[in-house]
């Protein structure tokens, strides 16, 4: 690595947002991912593996946990900028969330569908 980190400051931040994404909803399988990663000190992977797996989930974040990615981030050197597609994910009493947008978009889709009637069974 081309930096020097506080690992235990690091180490602390990771943990904070593992229980967090745990919290969230994030499965026991991908958490053990996570872990396994932190096992083999690779923080950075497991950071991206977590993120990731916020966003492909769907789940929501507070502005807390952005906050925290955001730190983690900066912690490890890598550029907050490579992870601004998490922000959509804030929960905000004022916004819907893009991933909840797109899934009452399909839902009233599916609304549209024709559905089986009696006769069809």
């Amino acid at each position: 690595m081309s930096y020097v980190r506080n690992t235990k400051v690091v180490d602390d931040q990771i943990m904070r947002l593992l229980i967090a994404a745990e919290f969230l909803g994030v499965s026991g399988k991908e958490v053990d991912s996570f872990k396994e990663y932190l096992e083999y000190n690779e923080t950075e992977i497991a950071f991206d593996f977590v993120v990731n797996r916020l966003y492909n989930n769907n789940i929501e974040i507070s502005p807390d946990v952005y906050r925290l990615i955001c730190n983690i981030s900066g912690l490890l050197a890598l550029s907050n900028s490579e992870y601004d597609f998490i922000r959509e994910l804030i929960r905000d009493d004022n916004k819907i969330p893009e991933p909840v947008k797109l899934g009452i978009t399909k839902l009233i889709g599916s609304l549209d569908q024709p559905r089986p009637t009696d006769m069809d069974l």
